[in-house]
């Protein structure tokens, strides 16, 4: 029960770092740092868009912009570390 307990939590870590990584490249591409022609940075920020926009959308449709700003990877990662702490709580008591 640990082992998958484990999985599931750095399952969760890796997607929180998906979620920064494609907000990171967005704003890049966004702001003209990096070229979005570039195929390596758009193959990773398509994989990135693509996993964290499974999660993203449905927090999107309930989460209004805030003055044009989306902060719903900003809830989902709050969401994801309050599920690992859950978690970390119930395999612990």
């Amino acid at each position: 029960m640990l082992a998958f307990a484990n999985l599931i939590h750095n399952a969760l870590d890796v997607l929180v770092w998906i979620v920064i990584l494609s907000v990171i490249l967005n704003w890049l591409i966004v702001f003209g740092f990096v070229s979005g022609s570039n195929r390596l940075v758009y193959g990773l920020a398509d994989v990135c868009d693509r996993i964290s926009a499974f999660f993203l959308h449905p927090l999107q449709r309930v989460i209004p912009r805030l003055n044009g700003v989306d902060i719903s990877p900003l809830v989902l990662i709050l969401l994801i570390y309050f599920l690992q702490d859950l978690m970390n709580q119930l395999i612990h008591a």
